[in-house]
C-alpha cells in the first residue's frame, strides 16, 4: 500500500514538473518510465485480484469474475489503465494528437482514489454526518436563511444608489458607474462570499445603510455558517475515539477466552467431579513420564476397542496359550473373599472399576514383558522409578500436581484479564462507577426485601 501510494504520487509530481517549460523534457522522460512500471504493476495487481475474487463463492466462474470486474473500483482502475497506455505509447512526440492525449496524464488523481479501497476514510466520514445529521441541517437551515435575508435586504439598498464618480482614473468621462447589486444575484454572490469568510472584494455595498446591514448579518451569519465545520469536527474525533475504544475492548478477548478456559480446567479438575474426565484423558497422553502414561500400557491394545475393553481384555498381540496365564492374578488365593469383610454390591463405582481393570492390564503387561524376557523399561530406571509401579498408584500424585497447575495457570489468567480492565479513559470511569451504583442499589433492595419478609407480622 505505501509502495503503490508512493508510485502514485511520483507520477502526480512529474505530471506536474511537465507543465514547466524549464522541466518538461526531464520530467516527461522518467514520467514516461515511471508510466511504464506503473501500468505493469497495476495491471499485474488487477489480473490478481481478478483471479483471487474465485475464492469468494459470490464471485466463482467466469459469470462471478465479471460480477467483481463491474465494482465501482474495479472499473476505475481499468479506466485509468486504459488512459494510461495511450500516454505511454505516443511518448513525447509533438504532434497534436500526443498533445491531446498527455492531458490524461492528470487521470492520476483518479489514482488517489484507489489508495482507500476500502473506504474507510469515507465510511468514518459517512458515520460522523449521519450521526449529527439533525445538528448539520439545522446549522446548515439558518445559515441559508440568514443568507436569503441579507442578500435581499442589501439589494433593497443598493439597487437604486447610483452616484457619479470623478473623471480620472479608471472613469474618465465621469458618467455614472452600474452598482454592484443590479441584480438580486449579485447580492446572493455577494452574501454568500461574505458570510463564507472568503471576501474577494468584487462586490461591496457603498451606502451606510448596506455596509450597516453588511457587517450585521456578517456577524449573525458568520456563525451559522462556521458551526457545520465544529460539528463534523466533533464528530469525527468522537467517532475515531469509538474506534480506539472499540479496539480497546477487542484486545480483551483473548485473555477472556484464556481465563474462561482455566475456569473451566481448574472445576474440571476438582477430585469431587469424578464424572469430568475431559481434562484427565488430555493429560494422559502429554504426561512426560513413559512409564506412568496410560499409552505405555495399553499402546499394543487394538485401537477399534472402547477404553473399558482395552482395560479389561487382554493384549491381542499376544500369543493365546498365554491369555489365560495373563488375566491370572499373582496369588490365586487372593481373589478369595475374607470371611470379615461384607460383600460389595453389585453396582460399584466407575472408579473402583477402572482401579481393578488398570491393575489387572498392568499385571498382564507386566507378567508378559517378564515371560518374553524383555528388559525393563530404561527411562523408568534411569529416572528412578520402580518397573512394577501401577497407574492407580501414581494417579492420586499426579492430580495433586496437575490440579496446583490448572490453580496457578487459572490465577495468571485472572490477573492478565484484570490488567485488560483497566479504564480507557474518563468515560469507562464514569460507566463503571454507574454500573457500581446501579448494582449496590439492586443489591439494598434485595436486601431491604428481605428484612421485610422477615420482620413482616406472621399470620394471626
Amino acid at each position: 500500500m505505501r509502495l503503490a501510494f508512493l508510485i502514485v504520487l511520483g507520477c502526480l509530481i512529474l505530471a506536474i514538473l511537465t507543465t514547466f517549460k524549464e522541466h518538461e523534457k526531464v520530467s516527461a522522460h522518467w514520467l514516461v518510465i515511471l508510466e511504464t512500471f506503473t501500468i505493469f504493476i497495476f495491471g499485474a495487481e488487477f489480473v490478481l485480484r481478478i483471479w483471487a475474487a474465485g475464492c469468494c463463492c459470490r464471485y466463482k466462474g467466469w459469470r462471478g469474475r465479471l460480477k467483481f470486474a463491474r465494482k465501482p473500483l474495479c472499473i476505475l482502475d481499468i479506466f485509468v489503465l486504459i488512459a494510461s497506455v495511450p500516454v505511454v505509447a505516443v511518448r513525447n512526440q509533438g504532434n497534436v494528437l500526443a498533445t491531446s492525449l498527455r492531458s490524461l496524464r492528470f487521470l492520476q488523481i483518479l489514482r488517489m482514489l484507489r489508495m482507500d479501497r476500502r473506504g474507510g476514510t469515507w465510511k468514518l466520514l459517512g458515520s460522523a454526518i449521519y450521526a449529527h445529521s439533525k445538528e448539520l441541517i439545522t446549522a446548515w437551515y439558518i445559515g441559508f436563511l440568514s443568507l436569503i435575508l441579507a442578500s435581499f435586504l442589501v439589494y433593497l439598498v443598493e439597487k437604486d444608489d447610483i452616484t457619479a464618480e470623478v473623471p480620472g482614473g479608471e472613469n474618465p468621462t465621469g458618467q455614472p458607474t452600474p452598482q454592484d447589486f443590479d441584480t438580486y444575484a449579485d447580492a446572493l454572490w455577494w452574501g454568500l462570499i461574505t458570510l463564507t469568510t472568503i471576501g474577494y472584494g468584487d462586490k461591496t455595498p457603498k451606502t451606510w445603510a448596506g455596509r450597516l446591514l453588511a457587517g450585521t448579518f456578517a456577524l449573525i451569519g458568520v456563525s451559522f455558517f462556521a458551526l457545520p465545520a465544529g460539528i463534523l469536527g466533533s464528530g469525527l474525533a468522537l467517532k475515531v475515539q469509538e474506534q480506539h475504544r472499540q479496539k480497546h475492548f477487542e484486545k480483551r478477548r483473548h485473555p477472556a477466552a484464556g481465563l474462561i478456559q482455566s475456569a473451566w480446567r481448574y472445576y474440571a479438575t476438582n477430585p469431587i467431579r469424578e464424572d469430568l474426565v475431559a481434562t484427565w484423558r488430555f493429560y494422559e497422553t502429554v504426561i512426560s513420564l513413559p512409564c506412568f502414561r496410560k499409552d505405555h500400557l495399553e499402546g499394543m491394545a487394538s485401537q477399534k476397542l472402547s477404553l473399558l475393553e482395552r482395560v479389561r481384555l487382554p493384549n491381542p498381540r499376544v500369543p493365546t496359550s498365554m491369555k489365560g496365564k495373563l488375566l491370572m492374578p499373582l496369588n490365586p488365593d487372593s481373589i478369595q473373599e475374607s470371611p470379615t469383610k461384607e460383600p460389595k454390591p453389585a453396582g460399584f463405582s466407575n472408579r473402583e472399576r477402572f482401579r481393578t481393570a488398570f491393575r489387572m492390564k498392568a499385571y498382564a503387561l507386566r507378567q508378559s514383558s517378564e515371560d518374553a524376557g524383555a528388559p525393563p523399561d530404561p527411562v523408568c530406571e534411569e529416572r528412578g522409578f520402580p518397573p512394577d509401579i501401577l497407574l492407580e498408584e501414581m494417579i492420586p500424585t499426579l492430580k495433586l500436581v496437575i490440579r496446583a497447575v490448572r490453580i496457578m495457570k487459572f490465577l495468571l489468567n485472572k490477573k492478565k484479564f484484570k490488567e485488560t480492565l483497566r479504564p480507557y479513559d474518563v468515560k469507562d470511569v464514569i460507566e463503571q462507577y454507574s454500573a457500581g451504583h446501579l448494582d449496590m442499589l439492586c443489591r439494598i433492595k434485595y436486601l431491604q426485601t428481605r428484612i421485610d419478609m422477615i420482620l413482616a407480622p406472621g399470620p394471626r
